[in-house]
């Protein structure tokens, strides 16, 4: 969930909206979060978001390891025992992933090569604790590379061999990030599965986030997103994981204004600690 400061900012920009707006305008000062990793983080700073999975061809890896998993079950849902069984956090989340990835899939949920964001900041600091890599589909790839290795398939060995790189990315040291952006119009925002109809739950999550023990992703797609839709950094460098593990844990305020920083600066930062 958001810290109360964090709710009541994104509820009164809400309400501020309400006026009636150009259709493009009334999101434009909501704030939206991005949990990724340092690495990548500079990457968008200077780049922009741009799809590295057809590049690292992590689609070809995903179809490969998702095939050869279910030559041991019959099923996707039985999937997920295997990945119980190999010890796996993501049992549930992980086969899906997978079979979306394997397949391409962009209309549903757990689907990759967009931008996702969040209005719930503690979500965005959740997604970007989870992983090193900053992308929850390379943790999960990395996941199905647990169970073929539980199960003893060369499989796993024969995929990393056809690509390292893939192997390499999933080594690359950083530490987690979150990412605010405002000034997004409306027309670049769709929900979580794709649809366009976006604002109604934009809507919902502004009414409910701040009630008590309610908890809501409040999850979309940015398409399009430059060094400039970016508007501050809150690297998460000493945040302990584990605080997450409790789904109505909040930050502490001062703990988020603390890791707050300017792009410029955090970047800066990040550009003298690499030399």
């Amino acid at each position: 969930m958001l810290s109360s400061n964090s709710i009541a900012s994104v509820s009164s920009q809400l309400q501020m909206n309400q006026t009636p707006a150009p259709k493009s305008n009334r999101t434009a000062t909501l704030p939206f979060f991005h949990g990724t990793s340092s690495r990548a983080a500079v990457k968008i700073l200077n780049e922009g978001a741009r799809n590295i999975f057809d590049h690292l061809q992590v689609w070809d890896v995903a179809s490969k390891v998702w095939s050869a998993i279910l030559t041991h079950v019959e099923s996707q849902w039985e999937a997920a025992t295997l990945f119980d069984q190999a010890g796996s956090p993501y049992a549930a989340e992980a086969p899906i992933a997978l079979a979306n990835a394997a397949s391409r899939n962009q209309q549903s949920l757990m689907t990759y090569g967009s931008f996702y964001v969040t209005l719930n900041f503690r979500n965005a600091c959740d997604y970007a604790l989870r992983s090193q890599t900053g992308s929850e589909l390379v943790l999960m790839l990395s996941e199905g590379f647990r169970v073929l290795e539980h199960l003893g398939d060369p499989v796993a060995g024969q995929i990393r061999e056809e690509y390292p790189q893939v192997s390499e990315v999933m080594r690359l040291p950083g530490h987690p990030v979150v990412m605010e952006l405002k000034g997004i119009e409306e027309s670049r925002i769709t929900r979580e599965d794709g649809n366009p109809e976006s604002w109604p739950h934009i809507e919902l999550f502004c009414k409910l986030a701040d009630r008590p023990g309610v908890v809501i992703p409040g999850a979309f797609r940015i398409a399009g997103v430059n060094p400039g839709d970016i508007t501050a950094i809150y690297d998460l460098k000493d945040w302990v994981a584990s605080d997450f593990s409790d789904i109505f844990y909040r930050p502490d305020a001062a703990a988020i204004e603390r890791a707050k920083h300017s792009p410029s600066d955090w970047l800066h930062r990040s550009n003298r600690q690499a030399t």
